[in-house]
């Protein structure tokens, strides 16, 4: 026995000495690698340096067509490429090269080279390639943000979805069992709509959840949410559930529900006689907007005393969802957003058995 394990301790030792090396004979090959890349670099911007002095040799002695051919293989190694580039694009440009005399202009401009070069139709040729190339980076860049703006709003509705899920199943008789669709916006019956009134960035979020009924049944029932997102924080300002108001924050919900009275705008103006048809097309317009205005704007109000209605009639509902949620902070370990909670179910609904309970966690 003791033969047997000096022989597993001598193989272990063994695996392991072979694994050190393995790896240090990796880090070796990588080590290699680099330095034989540094290595090449160096020579190659050596080759370039011998290139350039050449070119300018043969610039000089007016043997254009080599020097040129060198400087495009070799101007990147110049202290002043604006120079090198100068020479080549006049260059061009004096044989009748136009398109590639245009090329090597396009090359000065991605390379950040101001020329000023010699003539004003090869000086006007550079600055309409700089324009141009200017207006394709400012597109790209448009094209950019656009399209990170929206992600981000695309990211936005999505956790607008999750949150009012999570709320949801806060205010369910079984919240365990609740199923929610899967998908997104315009998905298996979600709806998300984002608008901005009295200052606040809101979303109305809807959708269906399938959850079971007091008799343990399972139905699919609709639900509705009201949130304000600021400061990168979702705060849910009404949940109905089934057409039934679960929950309402009523300082928000009223700063929300507020009707500009300017949406009723002045009387329209009295008919004049012979009056042109532009005009009276023109007041006939403005009478229509103002109708419809009017109408958005009782519907608005209807709706508004609707969801009221509701949550009076479900204030004890609501005092216990409060009362879940002030729970669920108390499960994490957040006991200042705990206590708050209980003290607005205090202040909001006194009259409810959640506030009963509320005040006797309270200590009051």
């Amino acid at each position: 026995m003791a033969n047997r394990s000096g022989q597993y301790g001598r193989s272990k030792g063994s695996s392991f000495l072979k694994g050190c090396l393995a790896t240090v004979g990796c880090l070796g090959v990588v080590v290699a690698a680099l330095v034989a890349l540094v290595v090449w670099m160096a020579l190659d911007h050596q080759k370039q340096a011998s290139e350039l002095e050449t070119a300018n040799a043969l610039y000089a002695n007016n043997k254009r067509d080599e020097a040129v051919a060198k400087y495009k293989s070799a101007y990147t190694a110049a202290p002043d490429q604006a120079l090198i580039l100068k020479r080549i694009i006049e260059h061009e440009l004096s044989n009748g090269r136009t398109q590639e005399a245009e090329r090597w202009m396009n090359t000065a401009f991605e390379r950040g080279a101001r020329l000023s070069l010699d003539g004003a139709d090869a000086n006007a040729r550079y600055k309409k390639i700089v324009a141009d190339g200017e207006n394709r980076r400012a597109e790209a860049a448009r094209q950019q943000a656009a399209a990170k703006s929206q992600q981000s709003v695309g990211q936005l509705k999505s956790k607008a979805i999750v949150t009012s899920q999570d709320y949801v199943k806060k205010f369910l008789r079984y919240p365990l069992d609740a199923q929610f669709p899967w998908g997104g916006e315009s998905a298996n019956g979600y709806a998300v709509e984002k608008g901005e009134n009295q200052g606040m960035i809101v979303y109305n979020v809807s959708g269906n959840v399938k959850a079971k009924n007091a008799l343990g049944a399972s139905l699919t029932v609709p639900w509705k949410t009201t949130l304000n997102y600021r400061n990168e924080r979702w705060e849910l300002v009404l949940c109905m559930i089934e057409d039934q108001c679960a929950y309402m924050d009523p300082d928000l919900f009223a700063a929300l529900t507020k009707v500009a009275e300017s949406l009723e705008g002045n009387e329209p103006a009295t008919p004049q006689a012979n009056e042109p048809d532009a005009a009276a097309q023109k007041r006939e317009g403005e009478a229509a907007k103002r109708k419809e205005a009017e109408a958005k704007k009782a519907a608005m109000q209807a709706e508004v005393e609707r969801r009221k209605a509701s949550a009076e009639k479900n204030r004890p509902v609501i005092a216990a969802n409060y009362l879940k949620i002030a729970k669920s902070f108390q499960e994490k370990g957040d006991n200042e957003s705990y206590k708050s909670w209980l003290r607005k179910i205090v202040k909001q609904y006194p009259e409810t058995d959640a506030a009963s309970e509320a005040r006797s966690l309270l200590g009051e």
